[in-house]
């Protein structure tokens, strides 16, 4: 006779945090200590459990994309940390996938369906016209969503057969080569101008959220979507610092560090906090990319992008001088991704700096020999 599934049970545990215990020992975080609040949580979570009992052992890949965006995108650990930090990208693409592959089932998915996807994302027909870069990572979601369903997918009963896996990873485009275009001091100048010019024919008297961005990228090096979500709150004009770390985010290896503020950045802040409509830097938290392409592409900027800016503020600070260690503290990386890609630039004081032998130590050994074999 089979045994009876023991019932999901709700409990308390020593951190303070509500957990659904349930099947076999599992156990799922409802990430709230208030009582009221993991009651709301825990009916939540028995409803979508129903749904899902009633997946088939060939679910619509619309499914597979509402069990990943809510268990791993959406999901966190047992002591509260989310497992993505950006979750806002992943939505986006999966919301792509949503909308092309609606109606089908996984093993519905082949090279052909796939490919095209890929030429959907590319022609604009799904979302905004996508590169092949773009296009590369969004099947590596669709084949991480796929993969979770496979290892991951809870309760148990709803995993599916890894053989069911759709070809995404096979039909990935090529990785495109790195793009050196670097935005140098004078064209630098020039955007700040050719910024200004457009506000002017617009008649707008106030600083724009193109020439905010632009102040703010050129004199941080920071990542376009930090500034475009950066609050006033975390930008202290009294002490001169910008903490560029979202709130509530867990910091991952891409830092978003406190900064001091340019003395040729300082007045544009403060004039940036006199025009202010919004407790945003930005005014607010939509994307400035559509804008910023406008731009670039009305004044004759060419293979101009938002991380263009970020990677020309880093190849000038290397350029200049400025140690691999100070630059990828300003960065927001280590140093050893630093040396990797902007070594090349560095000065001959640098580099003699970086060949140097510790002292007290020699070398030996017949090393013109070595290097020859």
């Amino acid at each position: 006779m089979a045994r009876k599934r023991k019932q999901p049970t709700l409990k308390q545990h020593e951190n303070g945090f509500w957990y659904v215990h349930h099947d076999g020992g599992r156990r799922s975080s409802l990430f709230t200590a208030d009582a009221d609040e993991a009651e709301i949580a825990f009916a939540r979570w028995l409803t979508n459990r129903n749904q899902l009992e009633t997946l088939t052992d060939q679910p619509l890949m619309t499914e597979i994309f509402k069990v990943y965006q809510d268990q791993r995108i959406h999901g966190s650990r047992e002591d509260g940390t989310p497992f993505v930090t950006a979750s806002e990208r992943v939505d986006i693409v999966l919301r792509w996938g949503c909308e092309f592959f609606r109606g089908l089932r996984v093993s519905e998915i082949d090279k052909d369906c796939i490919k095209r996807y890929s030429a959907a994302r590319r022609t604009g027909k799904v979302g905004n016209k996508a590169g092949p870069g773009t296009i590369r990572k969004e099947l590596g979601q669709f084949a991480a969503a796929c993969n979770w369903m496979v290892r991951n997918a809870e309760p148990v009963s709803i995993r599916m057969s890894p053989t069911l896996i759709p070809p995404f990873t096979v039909m990935m485009p090529p990785r495109p080569p790195a793009k050196d275009r670097v935005i140098l001091e004078g064209e630098m100048d020039k955007m700040l101008v050719d910024a200004r010019k457009q506000c002017i024919l617009r008649k707008e008297k106030r600083l724009s959220r193109i020439e905010r961005f632009l102040w703010m990228a050129f004199g941080t090096g920071a990542r376009g979507w930090v500034i475009e979500g950066l609050p006033w709150s975390q930008i202290d004009l009294e002490r001169g610092i910008i903490d560029f770390q979202p709130k509530g985010r867990v910091e991952t290896k891409k830092r978003n560090p406190k900064v001091p503020i340019a003395d040729d950045l300082m007045p544009i802040l403060e004039r940036a906090y006199t025009e202010r409509r919004s407790d945003w830097y930005m005014d607010h938290t939509g994307s400035i990319r559509t804008a910023f392409e406008n731009f670039c592409k009305r004044w004759g900027y060419e293979e101009v992008t938002k991380h263009t800016i970020r990677h020309s503020f880093i190849t000038q600070k290397v350029m200049a001088g400025v140690s691999l260690a100070a630059v990828a503290a300003m960065a927001g990386d280590d140093v050893q991704t630093i040396t990797e890609n902007y070594l090349h630039l560095a000065p001959d004081h640098l580099r003699d700096a970086v060949n140097a032998r510790l002292s007290g130590t020699k070398l030996e050994g017949d090393f013109d020999g070595y290097l020859a074999t």
